[in-house]
């Protein structure tokens, strides 16, 4: 029986920005990542915490306006599973299975796929040896 360590399902990537846009030329200006949990934007170098401060000061000159923008991307997570070996699988929803650092292959779906599979893909000729992860 498969133990899961995480549910397939849906997940999110979450991306926020501050944008700085000039008024009156829609999509022109400056984002920054934009910590939506502390309201901070997140400058990660002198020259972005600089340009940032700039924008500040064209928003409060009223060149610029300043909103937060939802970039985050929806998308499959397969899962995560525990091998019989104890080692976490990250699941793949490649065709092809995952590996364990032990060799045993699992599909998509957490079920451990048989030793020989491979194999008896070669013999019937519905794969190749491109076919299969290395």
């Amino acid at each position: 029986m498969t133990e899961w360590i995480r549910t397939a399902g849906k997940a999110i990537t979450p991306n926020f920005q501050m944008a700085f846009t000039y008024v009156g030329q829609s999509g022109i200006g400056y984002m920054f990542d934009y910590d939506p949990a502390t309201k901070q934007v997140e400058c990660k170098s002198d020259i972005a915490r600089e340009n940032y401060e700039k924008c500040l000061a064209a928003v409060e000159a009223g060149t610029m306006t300043a909103q937060v923008e939802d970039f985050s991307v929806e998308f499959w997570d397969a899962g995560a599973i525990r091998c019989h070996c104890g080692a976490k699988v990250e699941l793949s929803d490649d065709w092809r299975g995952t590996r364990c650092k032990c060799g045993s292959e699992y599909s998509s779906t957490g079920q451990q796929l048989r030793a020989n599979w491979r194999e008896i893909c070669r013999e019937t000729g519905e794969l190749t040896d491109d076919d299969f992860l290395s």
